[in-house]
């Protein structure tokens, strides 16, 4: 008599912006209407949830699941066409490609093929925008090849580096490389907010497990108790955030206002670990420059602005060409649009 387990079916992790859930829904809705509706109730049911939450998902799908959600891609682009008949502010000129569409796709095919354990073609990666003259927008697209290259750029330049496809596989490696019991700080980073590392690290700060000076910063009243307490971050064993761009050669940018990033990049913490998003990477030096100008900080500023403070401005710009203590920079690249 046989008495072993069924097989656990294999799951692979993966990360959906809110935008991306809701087309997911509106293309299960839109396939299983009319008398020869296709589809899966119970599916489409479990997408109705994701939908009205209004908030990033992440979620473990089996391959069954990965495949019906491909089965919907000739539909992503009707979502888009959906937005621009029933809300404002949408031109009605021809737009361009939808990127969106295309970047959700990408990445559906990209966990099939990580629970498939095949190598994804080149030209089957994450799909992002990268800004033109006049504020026009192309899709680019970044491949296991191109990503190689980034990673031995950065690596011949002593900045550790590893490439996760998703946030959630991010978040999961972060918690690998910040140990309970140590001091940690993060600058203003939108990307840790996405991927939920902040949101972590302040829950391991209330239970005691680790000291989160940003928290603790902001639990001050006193501007100059709050200085103190940001100074004092500066020396952090674990400094976390992100860069505002990355070239191709793997030189890394990071603009500042106040310089509290900086200075723990630069020399005084002991670790340095930054969460990049593929959509910050860029051909040259130049283009760097121009996306901290034109991309990253109007951004930025809106941000800043809606907590009912003043702004932001680039006052600092480090340029980071290589690290010489090995092993203290370390770059987590992830296959999604992510941050500033």
């Amino acid at each position: 008599m046989d008495n072993a387990e069924p097989a656990r079916k294999h799951r692979a992790g993966i990360y959906l912006t809110a935008d991306e859930a809701a087309r997911l829904e509106y293309s299960a809705s839109y396939a299983a209407q009319g008398p020869f509706g296709t589809g899966d109730p119970a599916l489409l049911r479990r997408l109705e949830n994701w939908s009205r939450r209004r908030a990033p998902v992440r979620a473990r799908l089996d391959a069954t699941t990965l495949q019906a959600l491909l089965a919907l891609a000739p539909l992503f682009e009707a979502y888009r066409e959906y937005i621009r008949e029933t809300q404002g502010g949408h031109f009605r000129a021809a737009p361009p490609p939808d990127d969106a569409a295309a970047a959700l796709e990408a990445k559906l095919r990209a966990a099939l093929a990580r629970l498939e354990g095949r190598v994804l073609p080149l030209g089957y990666a994450t799909i992002w925008r990268v800004p033109e003259d006049g504020g026009m927008h192309v899709t680019r697209t970044i491949d296991r090849a191109q990503i190689e290259q980034l990673l031995d750029a950065l690596r011949r330049r002593n900045i550790e580096s590893e490439y996760h496809e998703t946030g959630a596989e991010a978040l999961a490696r972060l918690k690998e490389l910040v140990p309970l019991g140590t001091e940690v700080q993060t600058g203003s980073s939108t990307t840790l907010d996405q991927i939920g590392f902040t949101a972590w690290l302040r829950e391991l700060h209330g239970d005691g497990k680790v000291r989160y000076f940003r928290a603790e910063t902001q639990q001050h009243a006193d501007p100059a108790a709050r200085t103190a307490n940001r100074r004092q971050a500066l020396l952090a064993q674990y400094f976390l955030g992100s860069v505002n761009a990355l070239t191709e050669d793997g030189v890394a940018l990071v603009s500042d206002a106040s310089g509290s990033r900086l200075g723990g990049y630069i020399f005084g913490a002991q670790n340095v670990i930054w969460v990049v998003g593929v959509n910050k990477i860029v051909s040259t030096f130049e283009d760097a420059m121009r996306r901290l100008r034109e991309v990253a900080l109007p951004q930025e500023d809106a941000r800043v602005k809606e907590l009912g403070e003043k702004g932001s401005s680039i006052n600092k710009v480090g340029v980071f060409f290589g690290e010489n203590a090995t092993g203290r920079i370390r770059l987590l690249l992830i296959g999604e649009s992510l941050g500033f």
